[in-house]
């Protein structure tokens, strides 16, 4: 009887795990789905389950980047703006500074730039990300407009216009 119970014990054990068959795929596009759906808070859970499951996934980059959008674009509840954005940041950072070969970075690293410097009002961190930027990715269709970030970098959109309407 005993034998029995060990027995059956064992191939539930085994039934379970083949049936948890969770692949950082399967997680991706999960996440992905209810993002299109709107629950965030369930995207963040699978895309934090894929980091901490999946350490050397291929999707990590791509999870990050995600991950950074949400926090910019405030869906993640009980935040304030400012901690939301700083998230972003890091997120934005992890990206460009762990996978910076991968087709995240670029834009990882622009929206670090984009939002030190009109989010966050931190103008020397936006300066350092805007020329980091240019000079590694000089031709990318961006580096027009983080050129143009940089050279009105502090400025107030009135200043902007009127330099604009004096150069005329």
């Amino acid at each position: 009887m005993q034998i029995n119970r060990v027995l059956v014990t064992i191939f539930l054990l085994i039934f379970v795990a083949a049936c948890s068959n969770t692949t950082d795929k399967s997680l991706y596009e999960s996440a992905k789905q209810k993002i299109t759906e709107g629950d965030y808070q369930a995207a963040l859970a699978d895309f934090k389950t894929l980091s901490n499951d999946f350490p050397e996934s291929n999707y990590l980059a791509a999870v990050k980047f995600e991950m950074g959008k949400m926090y910019q674009g405030f869906v993640v509840p009980n935040i304030s703006k400012s901690e939301s954005l700083n998230e972003a940041v890091k997120f934005y950072t992890d990206v460009y500074e762990s996978y910076p070969d991968s087709m995240q970075a670029v834009n990882a690293l622009f929206m670090i730039a984009f939002l030190q410097a009109n989010e966050l009002k931190n103008l020397d961190a936006a300066k350092d990300a805007y020329v980091k930027f240019i000079e590694r990715y000089p031709d990318h269709e961006l580096a027009v407009s983080a050129r143009a970030e940089l050279d009105n970098l502090g400025k107030s959109p009135e200043e902007i216009l009127q330099e604009k309407i004096n150069q005329k």
